[in-house]
């Protein structure tokens, strides 16, 4: 009795497995796993140039530099869509191989809506070049191709839902950074700030020989004070210019000429010890009500009688000239007047 019932066991496992095999035999490989389906670099500190490309003309050329990455030579990367982007080029695994009878239609995506990447270490050696194509049915797996392979793949990231085409394909402003200025004190000669509407309060910051600043008026009929700089006051300043970001792009926005023809609120540039300037002239966006009448408050920026929680900021640095929008309690903290820096 004792065997039969080892017998019976043994005869449900083996026709259990058998079952399986059957009912999963869509999912099973023309061809084996091999190094055309290792698609991961593991070591993303390897990578130093990524390039992407499509049918219609989409070109990201992202190169690393000195702690920092560019976006096609021009301009410097956003590090969170470097970091997302590494993170995928390293964390993408094969769902499965080829399905029995759709060889030809991941082929068919993969030709129509495949994006080329190709991936280079520091001595501009490649690492891998691939085919990124569209989601499956069920968009939880993206199909993928080794360049010189006939045999593509079904991809994902176990972590994450969804085609990770998009995660390569991305608008141009989305790649560029949203720092503005970034420097530090000890990397900085000089700043301006120039309010047009309040001469007086505008000023100008240098650095000396002994280290220390210098604090004067910017425009000549402002007297200036006569008392001994604070230059922690100078310094707690100046840190204001290491942590400023803007909120979005808006180089396509209709009303840009316009809004450049106006005088700015306050214009303000940073010189670093190598000599580079960067200007931001920033242009208030009033608030209004539901009856385009403006919302007044006090307190809020320049002895501003209205409310402002936005700017537009034509902004220039080394990596030429952006239009960008700019939130007001961010900036508020390089809104200082002229006699700040002095004993009260």
């Amino acid at each position: 009795m004792k065997r039969t019932l080892i017998l019976l066991f043994l005869f449900v496992l083996l026709g259990s497995g058998a079952y399986y095999l059957m009912q999963n035999q869509d999912k099973s490989s023309t061809t084996s796993w091999n190094e055309n389906g290792d698609f991961a670099v593991e070591n993303i500190d390897d990578i130093y140039k990524i390039f992407i490309a499509d049918r219609q003309d989409y070109r990201v050329l992202l190169e690393r530099k000195n702690g920092y990455w560019t976006y096609n030579k021009k301009f410097k990367a956003k590090q969170t869509q470097i970091d997302d982007l590494l993170n995928t080029i390293r964390g993408v695994r094969m769902k499965y191989t080829t399905p029995r009878g759709a060889e030809n239609q991941m082929r068919k995506n993969l030709a129509t809506s495949g994006v080329k990447v190709e991936i280079y270490d520091k001595n501009d050696n490649q690492m891998k070049v691939y085919y990124v194509g569209g989601a499956t049915g069920n968009s939880l797996g993206t199909y993928y191709i080794m360049e010189g392979a006939t045999e593509p793949y079904v991809m994902h990231i176990p972590s994450f839902q969804g085609m990770l085409k998009g995660k390569f394909l991305k608008q141009e402003d989305d790649w560029k950074d949203l720092m503005m200025f970034g420097d530090q004190v000890e990397d900085i000669k000089s700043v301006t700030v120039d309010y047009p509407k309040q001469k007086s309060k505008s000023f100008k910051i240098d650095r000396n020989e002994e280290g220390g600043f210098s604090v004067k008026p910017f425009y000549e009929v402002t007297p200036e004070i006569d008392k001994p700089v604070i230059n922690a006051a100078v310094e707690k300043y100046l840190i204001g210019y290491s942590v400023i970001m803007a909120e979005a792009f808006e180089n396509k926005n209709p009303n840009r000429d316009s809004v450049n023809a106006l005088l700015p609120f306050v214009t303000l540039s940073v010189t670093d010890l190598k000599g580079d300037t960067k200007t931001a002239r920033l242009f208030p966006i009033p608030q209004v009500d539901q009856y385009g009448n403006p919302v007044l408050s006090t307190g809020v920026g320049m002895n501003s009688s209205q409310t402002i929680y936005r700017y537009f900021a034509d902004y220039t640095d080394e990596y030429g000239e952006s239009f960008r929008l700019v939130q007001h309690r961010n900036f508020e903290r390089l809104f200082w007047s002229y006699d700040y820096f002095f004993p009260q």
